[in-house]
C-alpha cells in the first residue's frame, strides 16, 4: 500500500483531486476534518487505480536456431501496470529482390 497525504488548508468545497498516481496500485482515501480543538478522520476508502500499457518490457532473446525454426524468450515487463492479459509475437517475412 502506497500512503498519500494530500494536504488542503483552505477549501470552500469539498472535492480535491489527487494526480501522478501510479497505474494499477491501491490506494487507501480518507477526508480528515479539522478546527482548532483537534481533527476526526471519516472512513477510508480502499480503490484501485485502471490499468495502463505495461512498461520496460525486455528485448527478445533468439535460442536454438535451426534452418526452419527458432526458439524466443523475453521476460515479463518490469512494470505490469496491470494484468498481463495475453504474450505475442509478429513475425516478419521479407522477401525483396534488390536491383
Amino acid at each position: 500500500m502506497l500512503v498519500v497525504c494530500v494536504e488542503v488548508l483552505t477549501s470552500s468545497s469539498q472535492l480535491v483531486s489527487l494526480h501522478q498516481l501510479e497505474a494499477y496500485t491501491t490506494y487507501d482515501v480518507y477526508a480528515e476534518a479539522c478546527t482548532s480543538a483537534g481533527c476526526t478522520r471519516g472512513p477510508s476508502l480502499s480503490l484501485t487505480t485502471s490499468s495502463d500499457l505495461p512498461m520496460n518490457l525486455s528485448a527478445a532473446v533468439v535460442h536454438n536456431v535451426k534452418s526452419t525454426s527458432l526458439q524466443l524468450l523475453w521476460s515479463d515487463p518490469l512494470v505490469s501496470n496491470g494484468h498481463i492479459l495475453r504474450s505475442a509475437t509478429t513475425s516478419l517475412h521479407c522477401d525483396a529482390t534488390i536491383t
